[in-house]
This record gives C-alpha cells, structure tokens and sequence, in this order.
C-alpha cells in the first residue's frame, strides 16, 4: 500500500489514479496524525508525504509512521511550492528515499513506488496477493 498525505483533495486524487493505473494501492491521508493512524493498522510500502504537513513540526513526527519491512518515505512539494525554497533537517534528509516536484515528476514517483514495490517483493519482507487470475 502507498499512502499519501496532504491537503489538496483534486492533487491526491490525480496522485491516486496514477499509482493505482500501475497496479498500486492508495489510501490518503489528510494530516500527520490521520496518517498515522492509518500506518498503525496497515503499514505503507511508500509514504509520500507533502512538505509543509512535515516541516511544521521540523520532521521529527515523520518517524511515527510505520512503514512496511522494507519501505520508505517520499517527500513532495507542488508547482505552485516551488517559490518556496524549505531547507530540510539532516535527520528527515537521511530518512527519505527522494525529494519532488509534483506533478512534474509524477512518473519518477511511480517508477519510485514500482521500484521500493519489486525491492520488498524480491527481499522477501512483504508478501503480495495476486489476484486468482494470476495465480499458478
């Protein structure tokens, strides 16, 4: 499952449509704390998590979201965040995988999940259901 978090309702669905055409799973989550209630039932592969909604608190909270054996973390910012140019602390900078400009670089973000999705698949941390017309 991908998770993703932020406050742009119509930008998340566009997100979810696109993840979901490459065969993904999507929940959203509006907040670091709905997203973290989401990750305590069901642990993310990915979590793509909008800038501000983490550098409000400095990232320290980003940590709270348990991810999947196996997973990582996304940071993302929008077109119209590009102006604003956030600094990130060291300690956030180790913790994700990469750093985008979205939508410009939605199809690095599914190339990302596809990518984070065959490493856990091949390392054996997470198993996969296929669907029953798949299966051997």
């Amino acid at each position: 499952m991908i998770l993703l978090v932020g406050t742009d309702e119509s930008f998340l669905e566009g997100l979810t449509q696109l993840l979901a055409g490459g065969g993904h799973r999507v929940r959203i989550a509006h907040s670091i704390d709905e997203a973290e209630e989401i990750a305590q039932k069901t642990p993310p592969l990915l979590a793509v998590l909008h800038r501000s909604a983490v550098m409000d608190d400095g990232g320290s909270r980003v940590g709270r979201i348990h991810l999947a054996s196996g997973g990582a973390y996304v940071l993302y910012r929008t077109t119209s965040d590009e102006g604003e140019t956030m600094s990130r602390p060291r300690s956030l900078s180790r913790q994700t995988l990469a750093d985008l400009s979205l939508p410009l670089e939605r199809h690095r973000l599914l190339a990302l999940a596809q990518y984070v999705s065959a490493r856990a698949h091949e390392s054996g941390r997470v198993s996969f259901d296929s669907p029953p017309e798949r299966r051997a």
